[in-house]
């Protein structure tokens, strides 16, 4: 056997594989005696029919093809075995067979990405730390005392105060802006691709709110659109999604389409914040209970800054890492950014069916094809798949890693606000959920590394990690991929 390899552009390698003759010859012998029990030629009983006799009734041709089907997978798992310095992505495929001086098979293979991510460490992007304001921690408490409200049912008409019970539909109203036109938007995976007109932004049935202004539920503007309606009444209205909030980065400025039907109006009457209140609300806090209402608040300040600092550093991360694909050379084979756009169509279908709305039925509404989808998937698939290799490579250029012990850390920490509630505990024993857990953590500790790189943070030397990361149980996120 003779292969010679020749590299295409994307990734892409050609092999084309020369046999012996007889090779051919004995794969033509077993198709024959295949088909002779297929065919009937007078004055042969089926399957004796002599090779020469069918060559003679016009077969040959099909010998020729069988044989050659026969042969191609054989050759090709031969030839990827002898080429130990080719690394495929996925299946090649049989191109052409010639039947010159010998049978020569040629196959196109994909081959695995290439990232060159160049002085990945020299990038800097400025970071600005985001700051936790009265205002949000008095937002918070607010929304905790009318947990805690009583209330009485009113026949009166909708007032800013009231707690309302509806029936909330809503979609989004215009189609997704461009990334760089909502480039605060965290990156954080895959399927976090903007929703496209017409998908669902917010649906509830018997959902029961307090209509404060102070503390939207939904969006800015929706208490105040309720205002004066009337058990029974439906409402049809629009707003847009804030600019500056980070709790919408990700669809800031999108518009947003209600339909609102009024089930129940409801008055309310907040308790009263005071020490006895804080000390009740917090007796089951995992955390332990507190003992003043200015203990309270400095708990919400407290989570205030842990979840504000952990999405913006994810927005933060997701800019860098757009900055780091701008600059690294990343070549990958067609059939990733198949497969890629095939994860994207799937995620639209999930999310389109927990709305229950079939994909066949988006397609119609939107007046579209299913070529025409990938299509409009292909520019944002091509860009999302070079920001994810590039930030595997660095998991792998920074030597980043976890194991079995750091999984079990982070599902005890997991479990911590459940107790001992045997349902929990089982939705973590099993091998998906501690593989979903790994990735989690992996993604964490990448994050942060990049986070240290772009803001100028010392960074560990790589030949020390080199040295730290020989354990027989570290795992890295590229083997989970």
């Amino acid at each position: 056997m003779n292969i010679q390899t020749e590299h295409l552009e994307n990734q892409l390698a050609r092999l084309t594989v020369t046999i012996g003759m007889e090779r051919l010859d004995d794969a033509k012998q077993k198709a024959a005696r295949k088909i002779a029990n297929q065919v009937r030629i007078p004055g042969f009983r089926k399957g004796k029919v002599p090779y020469h006799i069918l060559i003679k009734n016009g077969l040959e041709g099909e010998i020729l093809n069988q044989a050659v089907e026969n042969l191609s997978q054989d050759v090709y798992r031969e030839a990827l075995q002898s080429n130990s310095d080719l690394q495929p992505y996925g299946p090649g495929t049989f191109e052409d067979f010639k039947l010159e001086e010998s049978p020569v098979f040629v196959y196109t293979v994909p081959l695995q990405p290439v990232v060159k991510l160049g002085d990945y460490r020299s990038v800097r992007r400025e970071y600005t730390a985001p700051e936790v304001t009265d205002e949000m921690v008095e937002r918070s408490l607010t929304r905790l005392q009318e947990e805690e409200s009583v209330t009485e049912e009113s026949t009166e008409s909708v007032a800013l105060g009231n707690r309302v019970t509806i029936d909330l539909h809503s979609t989004f109203a215009d189609d997704p802006k461009p990334r760089e036109e909502n480039a605060e938007a965290s990156d954080e995976d895959v399927d976090d691709e903007q929703p496209a007109k017409g998908e669902q932004f917010a649906h509830e049935h018997g959902a029961a709110i307090t209509l404060n202004p102070e503390n939207e539920p939904i969006l800015p503007g929706f208490a105040e659109k309720l205002v004066g309606a009337n058990v029974g009444d439906e409402l049809d209205f629009e707003l847009t999604v804030p600019e500056d909030d980070p709790e919408y980065a990700d669809i800031a400025g999108r518009k947003v389409q209600f339909n609102v039907h009024i089930e129940k109006v409801e008055k309310v009457t907040l308790p009263e914040l005071n020490d006895e209140f804080a000390q009740k609300v917090t007796e089951e806090d995992p955390d332990g209970a507190v003992a003043t209402l200015d203990e309270l608040k400095a708990r919400f300040r407290e989570n205030l800054e842990k979840n504000l600092l952990r999405q913006s550093k994810q927005a933060y991360v997701g800019l860098v890492v757009d900055d780091l694909a701008q600059q690294a050379e990343v070549t990958f084979p067609d059939a990733m950014l198949e497969d890629h756009i095939d994860d994207m169509v799937q995620s639209l279908t999930n999310r389109l069916q927990s709305q229950g709305v079939g994909l066949e039925m988006y397609l119609r509404v939107m007046n579209t094809t299913m070529e025409q989808l990938r299509e409009q998937y292909r520019e944002p698939a091509t860009e999302d798949l070079k920001r994810i290799l590039v930030l595997r490579e660095v998991v792998v250029q920074e030597k980043i890693t976890a194991n079995a012990t750091d999984v079990q850390a982070r599902i005890d920490e997991m479990l911590k606000p459940f107790g001992d509630n045997p349902q929990i505990l089982q939705l973590f024993d099993n091998e998906s959920t501690r593989i979903s857990v790994l990735n989690e953590v992996l993604q964490e500790r990448v994050y942060d590394r990049i986070f240290d790189i772009a803001t100028g943070n010392q960074l560990p030397d790589l030949s020390a990690l080199e040295d730290a990361t020989t354990g027989d149980d570290s795992v890295s996120e590229e083997s989970q991929s």
